[in-house]
């Protein structure tokens, strides 16, 4: 009963990697709609927040905004602990906070996805990394410039060289922290190393 649904939330990813974000969607879609039927948090937890940030890229910020908070919800009413899941719905909760400009809200978030990321360090140290960059931006912008120094610091640390999307998006991150503070050659030498 949840093979069929794994193997379409697979096929969701791939569409997406093709461009195809309609199909991706879509099913996406069915994926949440057979884990509703059948009660499987997992797939849905993990749906939602694709789903979620999808609507968002598409701009609508509001949509992927409500169908995080499921998430989160969902998370947080399970007895089971999935901290890949809980990173992932409060991180993307976060960021799309951070996007819609809604700065104090979006630290509850994104702390919640640093804690759950520190208690399974080294594990989940590129995903970590890239949290603590997101919390460096959103601190920035509510005028918490040391902090947000601080943080990414702390961000760049823990990615070191490496060389892998959470890292890419970590870098540029950190770049926008540089340009913000006038230090355009850091911006400019984190931007090509991204």
């Amino acid at each position: 009963r949840y093979i069929a649904n794994t193997i379409r939330y697979k096929l969701a990813g791939a569409q997406f990697r093709l461009g195809r974000t309609a199909e991706g969607e879509a099913m996406l879609r069915g994926v949440i709609a057979h884990a509703r039927g059948t009660r499987d948090v997992y797939s849905l937890a993990a749906a939602l927040a694709d789903l979620g940030l999808s609507r968002a890229v598409q701009g609508s910020i509001d949509e992927g905004i409500e169908m995080l908070v499921e998430d989160v919800a969902l998370l947080q009413g399970s007895r089971q602990p999935w901290p890949n899941h809980e990173m992932q719905a409060y991180g993307i909760l976060g960021n799309l906070l951070f996007k819609a400009g809604r700065f104090e809200e979006a630290r509850g978030p994104l702390e919640a996805a640093e804690s759950t990321g520190r208690a399974h360090s080294p594990l989940t140290d590129g995903v970590l990394a890239l949290t603590l960059s997101l919390r460096a931006r959103v601190e920035y912008a509510l005028g918490e410039s040391d902090h947000a120094r601080a943080l990414t610091a702390d961000a760049l640390t823990l990615i070191g060289d490496a060389r892998t999307w959470p890292a890419a998006s970590t870098r540029h991150n950190a770049a926008c922290i540089a340009l913000d503070d006038g230090d355009l050659d850091a911006a400019e030498r984190l931007t090509h190393e991204a």
